[in-house]
């Protein structure tokens, strides 16, 4: 396994034996071949972010860059607008990537009580 990139939150590898490229980005793990990780990059990197944020600004979800990862267009992955920047930085292999603000955190932590 050779790794390509690596950012705060995701990394870019590629397998000779597979002949396949694994991107990992937050909670989602992607596998691609070279010409589909190709056509994603040329994707994302053709997104107008500050176009989508503003169309989704009124939207419910938290996540106002929505990134299609189906043929469908049933699957998508919300980013915030940090989050984008990160992965276009990620998936261009330069690998200059320099920590953004961090997006909101809701964190609730469970408390565990054992009794004997």
């Amino acid at each position: 396994m050779k790794l390509i990139n690596k950012t705060l939150n995701g990394q870019l590898s590629f397998c000779p034996l597979q002949a396949c490229f694994f991107l990992e980005f937050g909670n989602m793990f992607l596998t691609f071949t070279s010409d589909e990780l190709q056509r994603f990059y040329g994707y994302v990197t053709a997104i107008d972010a500050e176009y989508y944020l503003d169309l989704n600004k009124e939207s419910f979800n938290r996540r106002k860059l929505l990134i299609r990862v189906s043929p469908t267009n049933q699957i998508m992955f919300g980013l915030y607008p940090n989050e984008f920047l990160e992965l276009k930085e990620l998936l261009s292999g330069k690998k200059k990537f320099q920590s953004l603000q961090t997006a909101p955190l809701n964190v609730k932590l469970n408390k565990i009580i054992i009794q004997n």
